[in-house]
């Protein structure tokens, strides 16, 4: 009986360092969480193309955000626009998505089909994270990339 006396201490430590870490770590959180709405779907594969997804010191003044769909056609139509999102939680709601006047040199698919859309001053120094959102749908914007401003 001894033994169960001095390894019960042990074994309430080790429950309690196992609660501990497990409340204070960070689990993924997912990006559809029960109870929330459906993701945006787009039918078809869209990645930044200007700036590119991770590029750092853009300018604050862009004036625009590209993507690129995988397609040859506008398949997203008139009810896509850009929300970007830094780390700050500031948000910048861009313009609708309309064809690129002046297409990009990312061509990531077999078939490139460039869209635009504006967007206002950002922050410097700021990172920002950019969805693809349906903005006559109540869904969940996917993230399509990232990029810094300098």
């Amino acid at each position: 009986m001894p033994k169960l006396r001095t390894l019960l201490p042990a074994l309430a430590v080790l429950a309690l360092s196992a609660t501990v870490s497990c409340s204070t770590g960070t689990a993924p959180i997912p990006q559809n969480p029960g109870g929330s709405p459906p993701p945006c779907n787009p039918g078809t594969q869209v990645q930044l193309s200007n700036p590119r997804s991770g590029s750092q010191g853009n300018p604050s003044s862009l004036g625009r955000v590209q993507v690129v769909a995988n397609a040859t056609s506008n398949v997203l139509g008139a009810s896509w626009n850009l929300i970007l999102l830094d780390y700050a939680g500031n948000s910048v709601a861009g313009g609708t998505l309309t064809p690129s006047a002046s297409p990009g040199s990312f061509k990531p698919f077999a078939n490139n089909f460039y869209l635009d859309s504006t967007v206002g001053s950002l922050f410097p120094n700021d990172v920002y994270k950019v969805y693809l959102n349906q903005s006559t749908s109540s869904c969940q914007p996917p993230l399509i990339g990232s990029f810094s401003v300098g």
